[in-house]
């Protein structure tokens, strides 16, 4: 999207953070004119702060919202209702997904009141907007610590499919804004139940860069070695098996989490065959 496809990673990655930035300044308007705060994280953070600069090479095809639990329902309502947009099935309950056209392209923009099921990890959207810093009157960012943790835990959603190349690239970048602090983070990763899997990534990333991160007990080196043969391991299982295995290992309440997809796979049929009729 937006780039020739033989075009090289790194200047693809660059044509797209000059491309998305201009997306974000026509979305601000959008959300100015209803008057409702929203807060950009995962990619879009990374390019409206500027620490995109600092990656490689990264994969970006949507730009992800944020915005509280009792606005959700006007912005999407607005949305839907807004020209040269389209409206996507979601299989998250908290979030809506929308084709909008801004300016001369069209993007994915994903509008979230929630981040992930309480069951996996415990994530309070309002928690984030209460630390966030504000870039105007409706646009904010989350702090760079609540940024890292986000990022931790979009990780986690994809990581039974794979373990992306510019992973430890990103946690370099954002653990170097300038405000950064480990003490605050690790706080954070303890609270929303994500300290098991930080733990593992990490690990990876101390034995990847050769330095020992502040504020946490790091694994020996044969605890290094361990994750790294889990890994191997890990990959090489079919990908149910995986999935599952992250979520039992890693989630806050994996019980309560597998009861609720149940319940979730059991309605999705019976609209689908509501649908069908």
């Amino acid at each position: 999207m937006f780039a020739p496809k033989r075009m090289p990673p790194t200047q693809k990655w660059i044509l797209r953070q000059h491309l998305y930035k201009k997306a974000i300044a026509l979305l601000e308007n959008e959300f100015s004119s209803i008057k409702i705060p929203f807060l950009l994280y995962k990619g879009a953070y990374l390019i409206e702060v500027g620490l995109a600069r600092q990656i490689r090479s990264r994969n970006i095809c949507d730009i992800d919202i944020l915005v509280k639990p009792n606005d959700f329902a006007r912005v999407v309502h607005y949305f839907e209702g807004r020209d040269n947009t389209v409206r996507y099935q979601n299989r998250w309950e908290f979030e809506r997904t929308f084709d909008c056209k801004l300016g001369e392209h069209v993007y994915a923009v994903d509008i979230h009141r929630g981040i992930n099921y309480d069951e996996r990890f415990e994530i309070n959207g309002d928690d984030i907007f209460s630390r966030a810093e504000s870039l105007s009157e409706y646009k904010k960012t989350p702090c760079p610590e609540d940024a890292l943790s986000l990022f931790i835990c979009h990780l986690f959603v994809h990581f039974w499919k794979s373990f992306p190349k510019s992973t430890f690239d990103e946690i370099e970048a954002l653990s170097t804004h300038p405000a950064f602090n480990w003490q605050r983070f690790w706080k954070i990763l303890n609270q929303t139940g994500m300290r098991n899997f930080g733990r593992l990534i990490f690990s990876l990333y101390e034995d990847r860069v050769g330095i020992k991160l502040p504020g946490w007990n790091s694994p020996k080196i044969a605890g290094r070695k361990y994750y790294k043969a889990y890994l191997k391991i890990y990959f090489g299982l079919p990908e149910s098996i995986r999935k599952l295995l992250l979520n039992g290992l890693y989630a806050k309440k994996p019980v309560q989490l597998a009861l609720r997809k149940f319940r979730l796979v059991r309605k999705t049929k019976k609209l689908k065959l509501h649908w069908n009729q």
